[in-house]
C-alpha cells in the first residue's frame, strides 16, 4: 500500500474545526488545477464530507461513515474520532477507505462530484465546500500509478478556503483565482517484495530479510501496483521468481487483496479466486543444483480483468507463496537463500509493448553453532561426550540431523529433511552444525565419558539476528543477545560461549567435564579434595586403632 501512504492531512482541519458559525456560502465553487497530470488521465472527485444545512457541522457520505463506523470507539461520534487523529493516524485511515475504494468489495464508492481530463500536464475541476478524494485513473499509453490526494474546500465567512495535497496550511490562489496542487505518480505496474519466516525467537514481520534453518518454511509477497488503465479490458501481467537455495511448495501460491498475514493464516474473503492464470504451472524450472547452488524459476501470469474488476483506480494485490529452505544452503559456507522477482507487463492488444520492471531481492539466512568439549579447565578435547538438541525446554523430541562434508574436507551437521534417512539425534562433540534458524533450543548431554561428571540440566542456547538501522537482518549474529546459559544454576561455570570472531554468522560454545565431582556451594574442587583427605586420614587411623587393639590382646 506504499502508493496510499502520502495522502493528505488535509482532513485535520476539518477535524479541527468543526463549530463553524453561520450558513455556508451557496452555489460557489473553487477551480483546483491538479497539475504533473499525464495528458489524456482523468481526475476524479469523490466527496467523502459535506457541511450540513446550518453550516454549523458536517454530513459524511454513507460509505465513509460506515468505514469510519469499523475504527472509531462505540462512545465516540464520527467526529470525535476524526478529532482524536494526528496526522498519521488521518492518513492510515484514508489509506483504508482508498483501498476499499479501488477493491469495491466493502463499501459503496462515493458520488463523483467532479472529473476532468488532463491537457498540457493539467487537470481542472471545479469544487464546491466539502471534503474529496481524488483519485486519477491513466491510459495504456502513460500507464502511471497515481497516488491518492485529498482537497478540503473549507467556508470561511463568505469565502472558499482551500487545503489540498500534502499542504497543512491554505493555499495561494493563482492569479487567475484558482488554486494548484501537484500530483505524485510512479510509471507503472510496479512491485515491491517481501519475505518472513514461520518459526522464529523474534518478531514475526514483513521484511526484505529473514531468519530460518534448512527444512523450514518461508513465506514471501510480491506486490504488484496495477494501474487503472482507460479503455483497457486486458493487460499481459507476469510476475517471474527465481529461488537460490530455496524451492517453492507446491501449490502454496494464492493472490490477496490486502497485504497477507504475517502468521499465514490467512482468511479466504481477503482471497481473489482465480487471480493467477497458471495456478498449476507455476514452477517453470525444477530445483536443480550447479556447483552447490539450487536454482528454481517461477513464473504466475496475473488475470489483468479478473483483479480489476470493479476497481476504479490502481490497485494492489499480493501474489503470495511459500518456499523451503534448502540444504544448499550451507554448503562451502553459505548461509542463505535469495530470491529475486521483476514484473514484465504489456498491452494484450500490443505484444511488443512489453516492459520489464527493476528487479527486487529478498534474503534469508541462517546461522551456524559450534559445540567443543573440554576436560576440567585446560583447553584439552574430551571425547566421549554425547548431546541432543532440543527445540524447548521440557521437549523429548530431540531435533534430527544429517552429517555431511563441505568440499574442504570440513564434516559438519545440518538439519534433516523430512524423512531424510540417515538422520541421528545424538552428536559426539567436538561438533559443529550449519543451518539453524534465528531461535532458542536446548543443549543437552545426554552420556558422559567414564570419570567424568554430566552437567545438571540442560544450557539454554539462544541464536539473535544482528539487526541493521532499518531493523533489516544482516547475515551475522548479535553479540549482545546470543548466549549460553545453564538451566541449572549450578551448570553456570561449566560454559564458555560467544560469537566467533572470524565466521559472525557462528556462535561457539565450550562446555566443561570435570573428573572430580563439582561442588559449588562449598568451594569446588579444592573443598573436595580436603574432604577426599580428611577421609583417608579417618580410615588410617581406623587402621592404625585396630592393629593397637590387636597387639594390646
Amino acid at each position: 500500500l506504499a502508493a496510499f501512504m502520502l495522502l493528505s492531512t488535509t482532513i485535520c482541519a476539518l477535524a479541527d474545526d468543526n463549530t463553524q458559525t453561520g450558513t455556508p456560502t451557496t452555489g460557489k465553487t473553487i477551480t483546483l488545477n491538479v497539475s504533473n497530470v499525464a495528458d489524456g488521465d482523468t481526475v476524479s472527485a469523490y466527496k467523502l464530507v459535506s457541511y450540513n444545512t446550518t453550516g454549523n457541522g458536517y454530513e459524511f457520505n454513507e460509505g465513509f461513515e460506515s468505514y469510519i463506523n469499523t475504527k472509531k470507539a462505540e462512545s465516540q461520534t464520527a467526529e470525535q474520532y476524526l478529532a482524536s487523529l494526528d496526522a498519521a493516524g488521518v492518513n492510515k485511515l484514508l489509506e483504508g477507505y482508498a483501498t476499499e475504494c479501488n477493491t469495491g468489495t466493502a463499501y459503496n464508492l462515493p458520488t463523483t462530484s467532479a472529473s476532468a481530463t488532463a491537457t498540457n500536464g493539467n487537470a481542472s475541476l471545479k469544487l464546491d465546500a466539502g471534503y474529496y478524494l481524488l483519485l486519477t485513473t491513466t491510459s495504456s499509453t502513460n500507464s502511471k500509478v497515481y497516488t491518492p490526494l485529498s482537497a478540503f474546500v473549507k467556508v470561511d465567512g463568505e469565502n472558499l478556503v482551500v487545503y489540498a495535497g500534502s499542504n497543512t496550511k491554505a493555499l495561494t490562489a493563482e492569479q487567475d483565482g484558482s488554486y494548484k496542487v501537484s500530483a505524485k505518480f510512479e510509471d507503472g505496474p510496479t512491485i515491491d517484495k517481501k519475505t518472513n519466516a514461520t518459526k522464529s525467537s523474534e518478531d514475526a514481520a514483513w521484511k526484505d530479510t529473514a531468519a530460518a534453518g534448512v527444512g523450514d518454511i518461508v513465506r514471501f509477497y510480491v506486490a504488484v501496483t496495477i494501474p487503472k488503465y482507460n479503455n483497457v479490458s486486458a493487460l499481459n501481467l507476469t510476475v517471474n521468481d527465481t529461488l537460490t537455495n530455496l524451492k517453492y511448495k507446491d501449490g502454496s501460491v494464492k493472490v490477496y487483496q490486502n497485504e497477507p498475514n504475517v502468521k499465514g493464516n490467512n482468511t479466504s474473503d481477503t482471497e481473489i479466486q482465480g487471480a493467477i492464470k497458471n495456478s498449476d504451472k507455476v514452477v517453470v524450472q525444477d530445483y536443480t543444483v550447479t556447483d552447490g547452488t539450487g536454482k528454481q524459476s517461477l513464473k504466475f501470469e496475473l488475470d489483468y480483468a479478473k483483479i480489476m474488476e470493479g476497481a476504479t483506480q490502481s490497485k494492489t494485490v499480493y501474489v503470495y507463496y511459500e518456499a523451503i529452505m534448502q540444504k544448499e544452503s550451507v554448503v562451502e559456507k553459505k548461509h542463505s537463500g535469495e530470491n529475486v522477482a521483476t514484473l514484465t507487463y504489456s498491452n494484450a492488444a500490443k505484444p511488443d509493448s512489453e516492459h520489464t520492471t527493476d528487479k527486487k531481492q529478498t534474503n534469508v539466512y541462517n546461522y551456524y553453532l559450534s559445540v567443543n568439549k573440554v576436560k576440567n579447565d585446560t583447553e584439552e578435547a574430551l571425547k566421549g561426550a554425547m548431546f541432543s538438541l532440543y527445540p524447548d525446554k521440557t521437549s523429548k523430541d530431540a531435533i534430527k540431523f544429517v552429517k555431511a562434508t563441505d568440499t574442504d574436507g570440513t564434516e559438519y551437521y545440518r538439519p534433516a529433511a523430512e524423512g531424510e534417512s540417515g538422520a541421528v539425534t545424538v552428536l559426539e562433540a567436538n561438533f559443529r552444525i550449519r543451518g539453524l534458524d534465528a531461535n532458542t533450543y536446548y543443549l543437552e548431554e545426554v552420556e558422559t565419558p567414564k570419570g567424568y561428571t554430566k552437567p545438571k540440566d540442560r544450557f539454554k542456547t539462544t541464536l539473535t539476528s544482528k539487526l541493521d538501522e532499518n531493523n533489516l537482518h544482516t547475515g551475522k549474529l548479535d553479540a549482545a543477545a546470543s548466549n549460553m546459559t545453564s538451566v541449572n544454576d549450578a551448570d553456570k561455570n561449566l560454559i564458555i560461549a560467544g560469537i566467533n570472531n572470524e565466521v559472525l554468522h557462528q556462535f561457539d560454545a565450550t562446555i566443561k567435564n570435570f573428573s572430580t565431582p563439582n561442588l559449588p556451594t562449598t568451594g569446588g574442587t579444592g573443598t573436595v579434595l580436603l574432604s577426599i583427605g580428611g577421609v583417608v586420614l579417618m580410615a588410617a587411623g581406623a587402621y592404625l586403632l585396630f592393629f593397637r587393639k590387636k597387639k594390646e590382646n
